[in-house]
């Protein structure tokens, strides 16, 4: 509201989560009439949020706690002006290429902002020494400044790197950007819409859209077909203890899911129950009765998202060690042989 008074032309653009109906900056943007000046945009693309940059007249950032401070690199990256919290972490990124205010003080912050804006050559003076800050940002500096560290650590000479490391620039963005928008038109049913944004992928990189309609064509298989599933073992070799949750995602047209199991020892599997859940609703449960193997089938719940909770609840456990079979000293009840989709 104080900028606004001052520059009521300029308006404030926000990004992140969704506000709830009780949001108190709903109810303080009311308050102060800023609805027209003030515009929330929730979460916004990786291209779409470097166009927020270059437009800005001005990055605010406000933060109260960082570990790193993200939007001010991505800030000083764009050639964008910051203004941000006099906290330590953002003090290291930024160096002398911000404006830093008192985040608990709205009169800090709008005095800060007031003054990135009005006052060109200070403007100027950040953006020349931004351009010096964005060479510590560079990806290929970090990852080969890592990669010499680790081996001056193990004792090994650093290297000369001579290869040419592509780099994400804005066509590539793009090309992402399309990427995301192809993939939810076509789960939305909108072929022509789905087709138009993976020609504009393909314009900007047709090697990502040709990888992107080889994973679609992998996803959308026909439900008569069966594929296998992401879900895996709790400790990496398929064996899980009495309580198991992953999530998992659904191919299309896929209404159910069969898990096989590998039998304990004998003394364990006797009277083992499995129960396996779905989204917090139990699908199917079972046991051994003698067998090697169980195959459960857990049918989908109609009213489910892409995504699902699958749970594996086993009555019964085993420690291999005090069973005198290895030196294995986890609590494991089942070992997943395999999951597909049906």
């Amino acid at each position: 509201a104080k900028v606004q008074q001052s520059i009521p032309t300029r308006r404030r653009v926000l990004t992140g989560g969704e506000w709830g109906a009780d949001h108190p900056a709903l109810s303080l943007i009311r308050e102060f009439g800023l609805e027209s000046s003030v515009k929330h945009l929730v979460f916004r693309t990786p291209l779409e949020v470097r166009c927020l940059y270059r437009g800005a007249g001005v990055l605010v950032y406000p933060s109260l706690f960082e570990g790193f401070g993200m939007p001010v690199a991505e800030a000083i990256l764009a050639g964008t002006p910051v203004a941000c919290s006099d906290i330590a972490p953002l003090r290291e990124i930024g160096g002398d290429a911000i404006v830093t205010f008192d985040p608990r003080s709205s009169e800090s912050i709008a005095e800060a902002l007031l003054k990135l804006l009005a006052d060109s050559e200070l403007r100027a003076t950040l953006l020349e020494k931004g351009a010096e800050r964005r060479r510590a940002f560079s990806p290929e500096r970090i990852a080969r400044d890592t990669c010499d560290l680790y081996r001056r650590v193990s004792g090994l000479e650093s290297i000369e790197y001579d290869l040419y490391v592509p780099n994400r620039d804005l066509r590539w963005e793009k090309a992402q950007h399309w990427g995301r928008l192809f993939k939810n038109r076509m789960e939305e049913g909108s072929r022509v819409g789905g087709v138009v944004a993976w020609l504009r992928a393909a314009w900007n990189s047709p090697s990502m859209a040709l990888r992107l309609r080889g994973r679609f064509s992998k996803r959308t298989q026909g439900s008569d077909s069966s594929s296998e599933s992401s879900l895996k073992g709790r400790y990496g070799d398929e064996w899980i203890g009495p309580g198991y949750r992953n999530w998992m995602l659904v191919p299309n047209g896929s209404s159910r899911l069969e898990i096989r199991f590998q039998a304990p020892p004998e003394s364990v599997a006797s009277d083992l129950i499995i129960e396996v859940s779905i989204d917090a609703a139990l699908a199917c449960k079972g046991r051994f009765k003698g067998n090697a193997e169980l195959a459960l089938v857990a049918a989908l719940p109609d009213q489910r998202g892409e995504m699902v909770e699958v749970r594996i609840n086993c009555s019964r456990f085993f420690i291999p060690k005090e069973q005198g079979l290895s030196e294995d000293s986890r609590e494991l009840s089942v070992k997943l042989v395999e999951t597909r989709w049906f």
